[in-house]
């Protein structure tokens, strides 16, 4: 009798690693190559080669357009937040 229970716990714990391997591999196996990360990434190196970061001209500029939006957008008083850093 003792050899029989070895025999169904061994099997069960087969089956369950089976279901357990299918489970996990399912969404890998299912995705398309379309969205696989290797195809849709692009080197960091080319995306920083091709552009430069703003100048202190360039920030100071968005900033004083940005004000002024939001001034057209929300007329009237409200309080101020400093946006200059120190």
């Amino acid at each position: 009798m003792r050899r029989g229970s070895l025999a169904t716990h061994a099997r069960w714990i087969s089956v369950f690693a089976l279901l357990l391997l299918v489970c996990t591999a399912a969404p890998v196996l299912a995705a398309s190559p379309s969205e696989s990360p290797t195809a849709t990434t692009t080197s960091p190196a080319s995306e920083e080669s091709s552009v430069a970061p703003p100048d202190a001209e360039d920030v100071a500029k968005g900033l004083a357009e940005l004000a002024r939006k939001e001034e057209e957008e929300w007329p009237g008083p409200h309080p101020r937040v400093d946006t200059h850093l120190t």
